[in-house]
């Protein structure tokens, strides 16, 4: 269970984001309340769109990726993720996310909402086919990425493929613009964050690892229903589930926007399963803010 949740309030939380009700469970200064639901979900659809596309009605008629010019480059197939990879890749997160990362740590550029106009993003209405679709719970600090699949991916997929693509790609610069934004808007600190939750995992690349880590630990996959199976971040499991596709945007979040989030970091992970979703996985991500330890300067 994570710390100062009960396991009620927090099922609520995880399944307002999944059936995305826009309800959402109240918390004080990180410790939970009374039960109080209220509407505070902002969801979001975003694709990526070329701008020479042909408009009709004032809407792109067709998505695209990147510039037409570029579509004829060839998309190189991802390298199957191993346990001992997530778990070097989730050493450098971990590091990146620290008070003093040994190597230095690329700060984003991107910093201002216009950033998705200006690199071709538009909001999409419901039922279209997005690059990203997360919600947000600013009050609460709650951020769920419920369909990610990008621009990368979703530009392997054109005929002919697509793999030249604009700078502003990332899922974690675009969450935090919109985190941004959302937080300016209802005049709340950026630096409310707590967890992040990544829905309805289907990356197999995600799933290997998370089937692994619970196999370290005496347990079977699918993983339980909540409160499922905590992974701290100073363990390997934990390390190696932070570095999988669906893991590591928070990571990257966190440690390129220190300016506007404070310094902070991923504590644990909590991996379960929603019988509604057919066994399907979910994580959710607890961020914590880093302090350094009495005596040490």
């Amino acid at each position: 269970m994570l710390s100062g949740i009960p396991s009620r309030q927090l099922t609520l939380l995880c399944l307002a984001a999944l059936v995305t009700l826009g309800f959402l469970v109240g918390f004080q200064d990180g410790h939970s309340t009374d039960v109080h639901v209220f509407q505070e979900f902002t969801r979001t659809s975003l694709a990526l769109f070329d701008n020479e596309s042909e408009v009709i009605g004032g809407k792109h008629t067709a998505q695209v990726e990147v510039p037409k010019q570029s579509q004829h480059n060839v998309t190189k197939r991802a390298p199957v993720l191993t346990w001992d990879d997530a778990l070097a890749t989730g050493c450098m997160l971990m590091d990146l996310m620290s008070l003093s990362p040994s190597i230095p740590v690329p700060i984003s550029r991107f910093t201002s909402i216009d950033d998705l106009d200006r690199y071709g993003w538009e909001m999409l209405d419901q039922g279209s086919n997005p690059d990203y679709t997360c919600s947000y719970a600013v009050r609460s600090g709650f951020l769920d990425a419920s369909f990610v699949y990008g621009p990368a991916h979703k530009g392997s997929e054109q005929v002919p493929p697509v793999t030249r693509l604009p700078e502003l790609k990332a899922l974690s610069d675009v969450m935090f613009l919109q985190w941004q934004a959302l937080c300016d808007k209802s005049r709340v600190s950026p630096k409310t964050l707590k967890y992040f939750l990544s829905s309805s995992i289907v990356n197999d690349a995600t799933n290997r690892i998370i089937e692994e880590a619970l196999r370290r630990v005496g347990q079977s996959y699918p993983p339980t229903k909540w409160p499922g199976n905590t992974f701290l971040t100073t363990g390997d499991e934990g390390k190696a589930i932070l570095a999988t596709p669906n893991g590591r945007a928070i990571a990257w979040f966190l440690a390129q926007h220190k300016t506007q989030l404070g310094n902070k970091s991923v504590k644990q992970v909590t991996v379960f399963r929603d019988d509604t979703m057919n066994g399907i996985p979910f994580a959710l991500f607890e961020i914590e803010e880093l302090t350094l330890a009495v005596g040490t300067s």
